[in-house]
């Protein structure tokens, strides 16, 4: 349940997210709406103080977005973000990427923080950068119709052709208008051969115009590689378009020192280090435990670590 003064804060933040001309202005209230997947009409409506749309309540489920875009926190957050070397490697070659219109593959390990650098880059750049999660169910055109979405096209036709034509004639649009567009495929290792090639169709218009990039663990080298060898169609031009502009980020320091330093218990440090293989783990690890200790009133320990997660080692 949201409360009236973070309703009353949330509505603040917002007014000067949006108000033209403010210091903190970023996106106005219909591009908010359009980011957030919601009608503009809630987004209106809590910018003037109401309480209701269309004689219904406002869900604080809205709030909950709102808070989310604006950086509110709604609840106490047990999990502090670290400027890790590889979060701060990424965000370069995203920042790279956006400013020189280049088309760049970023690669990193599984719980690294990629998609966590991405979501921080995304909010930076609210109206510019649009990144789309590729699933390994998704079709080219589930991919197409993902960054049509995010670019708020709306075209009624089946031609995957003229749909990139038009996702290009909007991004370059942007350019022209001097925007910095970039755009970001994560978990890109599950892209299929005719996803590559209908990228390669985005890099020949795009290159050094409007940023794209594709972030993914070393599976998409893997797949570079394997397809480049069997020669499938357009891939050994891609690849040539893009070899130059593979970024590795640097391997976890398992040691985890800017995530343990303030934890006492050497035991728990210790198990920590020897079962977690990434900060993705460490994350899921350590966040409950953390509200746990909190709930109970007593410190953060390896036999409560052991105890919440029914470990017996």
């Amino acid at each position: 349940m949201i409360t009236k003064d973070q309703k009353s804060e949330i509505r603040q933040a917002l007014i000067n997210y949006t108000k033209q001309g403010a210091e903190s202005y970023k996106m106005s209230q219909n591009q908010v709406a359009n980011k957030l997947g919601i009608n503009a009409a809630y987004v209106s409506a809590i910018v003037n103080g109401k309480e209701n749309v269309d004689k219904s309540e406002i869900s604080d489920r809205y709030y909950i977005l709102l808070a989310e875009l604006l950086e509110i926190e709604l609840e106490k957050k047990y999990w502090e973000v670290f400027r890790t070397k590889q979060m701060l490697a990424a965000l370069a070659a995203l920042e790279d990427a956006r400013e020189f219109g280049r088309t760049i593959t970023i690669v990193g390990e599984t719980g690294c923080g990629k998609s966590l650098a991405c979501d921080i880059f995304e909010k930076k750049y609210p109206t510019e950068c649009f990144k789309v999660i590729i699933s390994n169910l998704d079709t080219i055109n589930d991919i197409i119709d993902k960054l049509m979405s995010k670019l708020n096209i709306k075209l009624e036709t089946r031609s995957k052709s003229k749909k990139l034509q038009e996702i290009t004639w909007v991004l370059i649009s942007m350019r022209m208008r001097g925007g910095k567009p970039l755009i970001i495929f994560d978990e890109a290792e599950f892209m299929s051969h005719v996803t590559l090639c209908a990228i390669k169709s985005l890099y020949d218009h795009l290159n050094k115009i409007v940023g794209c990039v594709m972030i993914g663990t070393e599976q998409i080298l893997r797949n570079y590689d394997r397809l480049k060898k069997t020669n499938k169609t357009g891939i050994p031009q891609l690849y040539r378009r893009i070899k130059f502009g593979i970024v590795n980020l640097p391997p976890i320091d398992k040691r985890y020192n800017e995530f343990l330093s303030e934890i006492k218990d050497k035991e728990l440090v210790k198990w920590l280090r020897n079962n977690c293989e990434n900060f993705g783990e460490l994350h899921d690890v350590l966040e409950p435990a953390k509200r746990e200790a909190d709930r109970l009133k007593e410190p953060l320990s390896y036999e409560l670590v052991m105890k919440i997660n029914g470990f017996n080692w």
